[in-house]
């Protein structure tokens, strides 16, 4: 419990829904097929999220299950649902709803499942877990006000590091180890880069809002180093040429959700 607390506290993984989003911006998610070594690493890209929808925060829960934000309707008054999308069955069901002033759901560092906010009418705030049927499993805190919201934050293959970037931060990619406390900056992210995504190899695919990149991350040692530059990824698909905000790729890397202007 102490860990979980110490990593969401200090790095803040969790993420408000976007302001655009809820202002109506038509974004689609679609899943798509992963291979980092070709020369195309993306393609068959095939629409999850429903028509006229606004999709956002896709994030995969394990191999078969798909989470992601949805609002059914243009007004801020509706909120977002959280759905998954099952890839053994090719089916979508909604788990749980979100006001528009919460923060979109973050995968927990344990297995506790998922980390929402829920706003109390005192303008306090309780950190929650929620396991991967929605339902609560536990308070993690009682006040939200130290809880960091405006950090994206992934864990490195399986190690004690967890890659993060912070927008105030001038695109910098830092890494926190949280066995030995120690925080360093990994490299700089594509300018205008904010959300990015991590494999199991540590390759990492980041969005500059319109275009993807990606980049791998080696452990070296005690630190964590980025090799090569970023390079232009090509999508293979009439979809996401353009406008591509944000992404989530498998525990084993072989498909990719992203979040496009339609």
């Amino acid at each position: 419990m102490k860990i979980v607390l110490k990593i969401v506290c200090s790095l803040g993984a969790l993420t408000l829904l976007s302001p655009n989003v809820l202002a109506g911006q038509n974004n689609t998610l679609f899943l798509g097929k992963l291979d980092l070594r070709a020369k195309q690493p993306i393609k068959e890209l095939s629409q999850i999220s429903t028509d006229l929808a606004i999709a956002d925060n896709p994030h995969f829960f394990d191999r078969n299950h798909l989470y992601f934000t949805q609002v059914l309707g243009t007004s801020n008054e509706l909120g977002a649902d959280v759905f998954i999308w099952d890839l053994s069955k090719n089916s979508m069901r909604s788990i749980v709803r979100l006001s528009t002033n919460q923060p979109a759901l973050a995968q927990s560092p344990k297995d506790f499942g998922w980390l929402v906010v829920r706003e109390k009418d005192n303008d306090q705030s309780e950190l929650r877990a929620i396991n991967i049927n929605g339902n609560p499993e536990t308070y993690l805190a009682q006040n939200g006000g130290g809880v960091n919201t405006s950090i994206n934050a992934h864990q490195f293959e399986k190690s004690n590091w967890y890659l993060y970037a912070q927008n105030q931060q001038k695109n910098q990619l830092k890494a926190y180890n949280t066995k030995s406390k120690k925080t360093i900056v990994v490299s700089q992210l594509p300018q205008g880069s904010e959300y990015f995504s991590v494999s199991a190899t540590g390759h990492l695919i980041a969005s500059d809002g319109s275009k993807l990149y990606q980049r791998q991350v080696i452990s070296k040692g005690e630190y964590l180093q980025a090799e090569g530059d970023w390079s232009p990824m090509s999508i293979e698909s009439e979809f996401c040429q353009s406008g591509i905000t944000k992404t989530a790729i498998s525990p084993y890397g072989e498909m990719i959700a992203l979040v496009c202007s339609k």
